[in-house]
């Protein structure tokens, strides 16, 4: 039933030139993201208001288009518009480009007063009162168009939100992951609803390998296998129960199984899933000593475990089948997939020659899957288990934790842990761009192996011995992406500590092969520079940990806005920003006739 009082204002959006099409008729469930959101807003307000730019709005729309009547390309501009035609005090707002946003979601927005009321992820979907149109007109005449900054002058309340239902659709990736999450949520609730569990809050906890649904208010946890990295998922998930079952009758630390609704598996949809109870998580981190204990009494419970478990090799088979694969790695350049084929081969001989003792394992016991609850430490996702050398489980932990295990071969611990490194490396880059996490993973477990053969690249405070290996790298890399260097426009180039807060260089041996800079531009308000590094370094994590590094200092100095510019051209350094959260603003700062564009990020 709509509310009373309650007008929704849909931003229809453009051109939408990153996702190729105009998003607007991107379709997910058989309806246009258009028709899904104006369908959203009728079940929540009683007045519905669509706004775009007559120029620019989709004609096949099923619904009239208000003319924000600006020539701003800015959501401001839409939500000032909307506001002033809006015949209620209070509206909601909705992008045409956040599809998973829920009902519930823009009632829990409405009712939190205040001049606006917005997720913590940011300014958009939110709730917006008339009462705040004489300063985002201000804003809007003025040119700060940047809606997040007009939040400090107004009433202005948060509200916590589900992050992934929340999520834009900024490219064709992202609508796959839009798909894949409306998929797994639809799954998981009609077949909780079919054994009488009430759903009316889901909200999505994970969603790197599988896809993890919290099916609030029920105290339910649903698994939906959205990856397709196990060719069978109904026996993996089947004898994860058993094994889970197995370890739960002898008190190991486990988060069990549910009894109602039934555990399953069930197929839903061409999707498997099971269900586990929902156990709160305490913030903090378990401790090393914590970990090997936990992970000890698992192996306890599971050592008379009395079905067939499948060898950790064959799952090495499968990893090396992989990387012996030129295809299937496609976001893998030729020389690192070689690279990591024969350095899997490698270690796998290495750990082999050990001659280990086998025995039931957990498969993979990093602390992610270590949950530190009110009871104590309890392991999830054991569908991993299977039957090798203890030594394999233990390389998973911190090295103070093998001190639990004094029957593990200490000597064959490192070479275990580079195995599991290129195991996950090869997993990583076979689903790369399914989420952040998993591309950070992949990049962190290559650079890791890569390290280890002495190709380890330092990151480290530029001191006055790395001037003209900077000079050098900026120059290479202007000319590069077509630009000259200039005194006049690269002072730096002379002093680069005088210019910059924070400079920091990557090394290679003693080749500045990298960089990434900070200047201040206000107390809390810091410009990112000289965001560069040698083409043949590219694609190995080197960017990412650079950043990083710059992210942390900001942090630490309790910096608000990071900005920054860069060009068209430099699409890996753009998908980089975006994946730390850096947002495209509008506005140009051209260099030497070529037009940039500007981002910012928020801390």
């Amino acid at each position: 039933m709509a509310a009373e009082r309650l007008t929704g204002i849909l931003l229809v959006g453009g051109a939408s030139r990153r996702f190729g099409s105009p998003k607007a008729l991107a379709t997910i469930g058989g309806e246009t993201l258009a028709e899904r959101a104006w369908r959203t807003l009728d079940r929540v307000c009683s007045e519905r208001l669509a706004v775009g730019k007559a120029g620019s709005t989709p004609m096949e729309l099923p619904f009239e288009v208000l003319d924000d009547d600006s020539e701003v390309q800015a959501p401001l501009a839409g939500l000032v518009a909307g506001l002033r035609a809006a015949t209620n005090d209070r509206c909601i707002v909705l992008p045409v480009d956040t599809p998973l946003v829920r009902p519930e979601h823009l009632r829990a927005l409405a009712a939190a007063g205040g001049d606006a009321a917005v997720p913590q992820t940011g300014p958009l979907p939110g709730m917006y009162a008339r009462a705040a149109l004489p300063v985002l007109e201000q804003r809007l005449r003025t040119g700060r168009l940047a809606l997040r900054d007009a939040l400090p002058e107004l009433d202005a309340r948060v509200v916590a939100l589900d992050r992934f239902l929340l999520a834009n659709v900024n490219t064709p990736d992202d609508l796959v992951a839009v798909v894949r999450r409306e998929r797994a949520l639809r799954a998981a609730k009609r077949t909780a609803r079919e054994h009488g569990v009430e759903v009316d809050a889901p909200r999505i906890l994970q969603d790197w390998n599988d896809t993890i649904v919290h099916l609030a208010p029920a105290p339910v946890v649903a698994r939906v296998r959205t990856s397709w990295l196990d060719d069978e998922p109904e026996q993996t998930f089947a004898r994860e129960l058993a094994v889970v079952a197995h370890a739960a009758a002898r008190s190991a630390p486990v988060v069990q199984s549910t009894v109602h609704p039934p555990a399953g598996p069930h197929r839903r949809d061409d999707l498997v899933l099971t269900f586990w109870e929902f156990v709160e998580e305490l913030s903090g981190e378990v401790t090393p000593q914590e970990a090997g204990r936990a992970l000890r009494a698992l192996h306890d419970a599971i050592s008379d475990y009395p079905q067939p478990l499948p060898p950790l090799w064959a799952r090495l088979d499968r990893a090396q089948h992989v990387a012996d694969d030129a295809t299937a790695l496609p976001a893998l350049a030729g020389d690192d997939r070689r690279f990591l084929s024969e350095t899997l081969r490698e270690l796998r001989s290495r750990f082999e020659a050990f001659a280990l003792d086998e025995r039931p394992l957990h498969g993979g016991p990093h602390l992610a899957n270590l949950l530190r609850t009110p009871a104590g430490p309890r392991w999830i996702d054991l569908d991993t288990v299977c039957r090798g050398p203890l030594e394999w489980d233990v390389a998973h932990l911190p090295e103070r934790a093998a001190a639990e295990f004094p029957e593990a071969r200490r000597d064959a611990l490192p070479v275990a842990r580079l195995l599991i490194s290129a195991d996950v490396a090869v997993w990583c880059w076979r689903t790369y761009g399914r989420a952040p996490e998993v591309d950070e993973a992949a990049h962190f477990h290559l650079g890791r192996l890569r390290a280890r053969d002495g190709d380890e690249l330092r990151i480290v405070p530029f001191r006055p011995v790395h001037v003209s290996g900077f000079r050098r790298l900026v120059a290479d890399t202007l000319r590069e992406f077509g630009f000259e260097p200039d005194p006049e426009i690269d002072p730096d180039l002379a002093d680069p500590a005088e210019v910059y807060d924070a400079i920091w260089v990557a090394l290679h041996g003693d080749e500045v092969v990298g960089s990434v800079a900070l200047r201040r531009l206000g107390p809390r308000e810091v410009e990112l520079k000289r965001m560069y590094l040698r083409s043949s370094l590219r694609g190995r994590g080197v960017g990412r940990r650079l950043l990083d590094t710059a992210l942390a200092w900001a942090r630490e100095q309790e910096i608000d806005t990071i900005k920054l510019d860069t060009t068209e051209r430099m699409e890996a350094a753009r998908h980089l920003y975006e994946a730390r959260g850096f947002v495209r603003v509008p506005g140009d700062a051209p260099r030497q006739g070529q037009p940039r564009l500007l981002y910012e990020l928020r801390l």
